[in-house]
């Protein structure tokens, strides 16, 4: 199973949490970057950045990307836009 890019100390801070949560559920629940990309609407290189700790989510998107990415689907919009 591939790692973020970098080490992530959860209990350092929230941007490494989210990180590491967010690369733990896309895994479990078997989604490729490519695949979440298209399910939330946002690029594949922003994903990347938000598990690797490099870049902040988007506003509203945790809880919607767990939904839809728990779905496999977009049925109420993209990524809270």
């Amino acid at each position: 199973m591939p790692h973020p890019a970098r080490d992530l100390d959860p209990a350092s801070s929230a941007r490494d949490l989210y990180g590491v949560e967010l690369h733990r559920q896309r895994q479990l629940t078997g989604l490729s970057l490519d695949r979440l990309s298209d399910i939330v609407n946002y690029s594949k290189t922003h994903l990347h950045g938000v598990e690797t700790g490099e870049r902040l989510p988007l506003p509203r998107s945790p809880r919607s990307w767990t939904r839809r990415s728990e779905r496999g689907s977009c049925s109420r919009g993209c990524g809270g836009r």
